[in-house]
């Protein structure tokens, strides 16, 4: 007897589209032969629980679940709401325990409890990202496209492309809940691409933000001097030095070491001590986890918070 195959294809809900298309899958001769339809409103995104027996769909609801029967057939089993905007991307932690939900239009992070039986239960956790990215057509708020926990199960990444991020997760069994624990940041400074750092973090402590302007000021002034011009525009810092191989090189060197030391000085004398305490929440909270994680102890001005 030889092997049957079932695909499911997720789809948004238009025309003839109205949820999950259930195919037979004839290996033999490459075909895809369509069987049903599910309806389920814009399942754009569709998981399959680790034991095989679940079907889990972004819906416009929430997340929907879905029995897989012997035959491959789906039979639903319920469906509920994550307090939040349409998601995009679903997966499930090693344990089976967890369902996490990626939403890329509020830029949140859901953790949703299944128990045994595959019924999806209460949303345990939600997280919205916070702060600018690099593309102007999608930096003005978060866009979190991916959750996906680590091969170890000890962690959760949540990929932000609004934001230009990933962030990790540790998921507290006991409270079921999301702490963060580290932010993996994409070196765009040094390609030119300064708007996130100018926008996402100098401008909310002002002071750096004034002095990065009166340092680019100087800078322009260092390339008035030395009669600065280059070949196009459009690239600066690292990829600016193409512009300068017409004998000009060095002098935009040392313009960008001048401007970059003379900005980084003035912010470490006047504009560094006083905002060094003004350490946003959430990168307070992944500080004191990371000592907690190294060390068995919260920080002595975190135990409080940290007391049940």
């Amino acid at each position: 007897m030889k092997d049957e195959y079932v695909a499911y294809v997720g789809t948004y809900t238009h025309g003839s589209s109205i949820g999950i298309h259930l195919y037979d899958v004839n290996v033999e001769e490459g075909t895809l032969t369509e069987r049903k339809v599910i309806p389920v409103n814009n399942s754009s995104h569709i998981a399959r629980s680790l034991n095989g027996k679940y079907l889990y769909s972004i819906a416009d609801e929430g997340v929907a679940v879905f029995a897989v029967e012997d035959d491959g057939d789906l039979t639903p089993i319920n469906k509920v709401d994550i307090d939040g905007m349409r998601g995009c991307y679903l997966s499930v932690d090693k344990t089976g325990r967890y369902l996490f939900v990626a939403g890329y239009h509020d830029g949140k992070v859901t953790v949703v409890h299944t128990h045994k039986d595959g019924r999806l239960g209460s949303l345990m956790d939600g997280v919205f990202h916070k702060g600018l990215g690099s593309v102007a057509e999608r930096n003005f708020r978060p866009h979190v496209s991916c959750v996906v926990p680590t091969p170890d199960n000890k962690y959760v990444c949540a990929v932000d492309n609004g934001i230009d991020q990933i962030k990790m997760y540790k998921l507290n069994t006991q409270r079921d809940r999301l702490k963060l624990v580290d932010i993996l940041r994409c070196e765009r400074e040094s390609l030119g691409i300064t708007e996130p750092a100018i926008f996402g973090v100098n401008l909310r402590y002002v002071k750096p933000f004034v002095i990065a302007l009166g340092a680019g000021a100087v800078g322009g002034w260092i390339a008035s001097m030395l009669n600065l011009a280059g070949t196009g525009f459009g690239i600066t810092i690292i990829p600016g030095t193409l512009l300068y191989l017409n004998g000009q090189l060095l002098k935009y060197v040392f313009m960008v070491v001048f401007t970059t030391a003379l900005s980084f000085g003035l912010t470490y004398m006047f504009g560094y001590e006083d905002e060094a305490s003004s350490v946003p929440a959430e990168d307070k909270e992944a500080e004191a986890i990371i000592e907690e994680e190294t060390t068995g102890a919260l920080p002595a001005s975190l135990q409080a918070e940290a007391r049940p």
